[in-house]
């Protein structure tokens, strides 16, 4: 369902005034680059098809209180509390999506993770998503717009 206080708000910001609805809108309508959520299977799908799993795995089967060791053995917990489940990372929070990309950086400065499973793992962390969508449009017309400005 459209939220015209939502759109009445984005209207609103500093970086719109001056702009015309048309203009507006057309921003509104522009995909923008969002983080978003990472799900734990499609990062497992990447692991297991680079073949980078099973290294991760025995890595986390030594003593060693390094980081790397760290690194697979919360990668090998990390699976076991959320593989079997639905929740995702938390990546759309900058902490916990800095904290999973410098554990993914450390493992693949080991040569535990490979440089195009870091790549493809990262480009999970985004989506090119359009304003007005997380509004509830489908698109934003001038004047929905207007209407927002009115009744919103």
């Amino acid at each position: 369902m459209p939220n015209y206080t939502a759109l009445k708000a984005y209207a609103a910001q500093s970086e719109f005034s001056g702009q015309t609805d048309d203009q507006i809108s057309a921003a509104a309508n522009t995909p923008v680059s969002v983080a978003v959520n990472t799900p734990i299977g499609a990062v497992m799908n990447i692991l297991l098809t680079g073949g980078d799993w099973p290294k991760i795995v025995q890595q986390s089967k030594g003593t060693g209180t390094d980081i790397i060791t760290l690194c697979a053995v919360n990668a090998v917990a990390l699976y076991g509390q959320q593989g079997q489940a639905s929740d995702p990372i938390q990546t759309s929070t900058a902490a916990v999506a800095a904290a999973f990309n410098g554990s993914l950086a450390a493992l693949e400065s080991v040569s535990l993770v490979s440089a195009a499973s870091v790549a493809s793992i990262t480009a999970l962390q985004t989506r090119l998503i359009a304003p007005a969508a997380t509004m509830g449009f489908n698109s934003v017309t001038p004047s929905e717009i207007a209407a927002a400005r009115l009744y919103g």
